[in-house]
């Protein structure tokens, strides 16, 4: 089936995430780390903490390029990369993403499937970039399906313990998008000629 994809990075904004506001972690961009420059970077302190950050509703059409009239069958990141400075004390960190919808309906395996799921200790605490590896195949829920669906890109940050300066960042989010097209109509070529009639 095609696909198409689309990588977010950060070369001269979040472009278009937000933080949604749930806690004291602070999700901004970054115009001198990343891989090359520019990244989000989520920055905070406190107790067990956790926050999202959402892009703006777009369709499959105008986020990803998926042509109009398709179906959406599946999603995955293909590849990402990360950079940890300081978890500041706290025992582990948890990096999601996932698609949601302009209301934050999450919209692959029935809402129950992450795009990416990190929680694996990281490999350098400098602000090294670490490649990070494709995340799962996701199907898209059916009732999400249609081209014409708003989507948002939702990253999820959150850590265990307490923290006395959280520092850490995304680049590079890679993200594959696997969609059907419509059928040719079908048609039959030969005109229709009634019994009995010579023509």
């Amino acid at each position: 089936m095609p696909s198409v994809s689309k990588t977010w990075v950060f070369a001269a904004d979040l472009e278009g995430l937000t933080d949604v506001g749930d806690s004291a972690i602070t999700p901004s961009w970054s115009a001198t780390d990343g891989n090359p420059a520019g990244s989000i970077e989520w920055l905070g302190t406190g107790t067990a903490l956790s926050e999202r950050a959402r892009g703006p509703a777009l369709t499959w059409e105008t986020l990803f390029g998926v042509p109009a009239g398709a179906t959406v069958i599946s999603a995955q990141v293909t590849g990402w990369d990360e950079l940890v400075w300081s978890l500041g004390g706290a025992s582990a960190r948890r990096v999601r993403m996932r698609l949601v919808t302009g209301s934050g309906v999450h919209i692959h395996d029935g809402g129950g499937g992450e795009l990416i799921d990190e929680t694996a200790a990281p490999t350098h605490t400098d602000g090294t970039p670490d490649a990070k590896g494709a995340g799962s195949v996701r199907t898209i829920d059916a009732g999400f399906q249609a081209s014409s669906t708003q989507v948002k890109l939702e990253i999820i940050v959150s850590w265990t313990g307490t923290s006395s300066g959280f520092d850490i960042e995304q680049d590079n989010i890679a993200i594959q998008v696997v969609y059907s097209q419509p059928g040719p109509i079908a048609f039959d070529p030969l005109p229709f000629i009634p019994k009995g009639r010579n023509f």
